[in-house]
C-alpha cells in the first residue's frame, strides 16, 4: 500500500526546491514516516513495537541462527550449504520417518543464508552511516577550504598576486 504517488513527490520536490530524483531517493523513508504517523494517529488502541525492540529481536534471531549452526557443527555460515559438520548428526537427522539427507542439508543451508542476510543488513547500515558522516565531513571541509566572497573580482586577484609576488601591486 503506497501512501505517496508520483505527483506527491513532484509537489514535495517543488516545495523543497530539490530535484525530483533527490526526493525519490528517500521514498521508502517517506512511506515509513507516513506509516508511523497513521499508527500514531490511531492512538493507544494500537500497540506498536518500537524500533529499538525490533532491532533487539532481529539480533536475537541472528544469534539463534548462529547458535543453531554451531550446534550443527557448522562453524562458518559459508559452509552451511554442505550440511551439518558431523556426519553422525546428518545421519541422525535424516533417519527420521519423514526425513531425508537432502532435506537436512537444504535446511542447514537456509539457516546459513539467514545469518548471511543479517550480516549483509548490518553491513548496509554501516555503509549508510559512514556515507552520511562522509557527506557531513565534506561539507565541513569545503567550508574550511573554499574562500568566501566573490572569486571573480579582478582587484582581489591583483591583491592575491601581490602576496605571491611582492612589489607587483599597482
Amino acid at each position: 500500500m503506497s501512501t505517496y504517488s508520483e505527483p506527491d513527490f513532484e509537489q514535495l520536490a517543488a516545495a523543497t526546491g530539490k530535484d525530483l530524483i533527490h526526493v525519490l531517493r528517500h521514498e521508502k523513508r517517506f512511506e515509513a514516516a507516513a506509516m508511523w504517523f497513521r499508527l500514531n494517529r490511531e492512538g493507544p488502541t494500537v500497540k506498536r513495537t518500537p524500533p529499538s525492540e525490533i532491532k533487539t529481536r532481529m539480533k536475537q534471531i541472528a544469534n539463534a541462527a548462529r547458535k543453531l549452526l554451531w550446534h550443527l557443527e557448522v562453524f562458518n555460515y559459508r559452509n552451511a550449504a554442505d550440511g551439518p559438520g558431523d556426519f553422525a548428526l546428518l545421519e541422525a537427522l535424516a533417519s527420521t520417518d519423514d526425513g531425508s539427507e537432502h532435506e537436512v542439508v537444504k535446511a542447514t543451508a537456509q539457516i546459513g543464508r539467514l545469518e548471511e542476510i543479517f550480516k549483509t543488513i548490518d553491513a548496509a547500515r554501516t555503509l549508510e552511516r559512514r556515507a552520511h558522516n562522509a557527506a557531513d565531513d565534506a561539507v565541513r571541509r569545503s567550508q574550511l577550504t573554499v574562500p568566501k566572497g566573490r572569486r571573480a573580482d579582478p582587484s582581489n586577484h591583483r591583491r592575491q598576486a601581490a602576496v605571491v609576488r611582492p612589489g607587483s601591486l599597482r
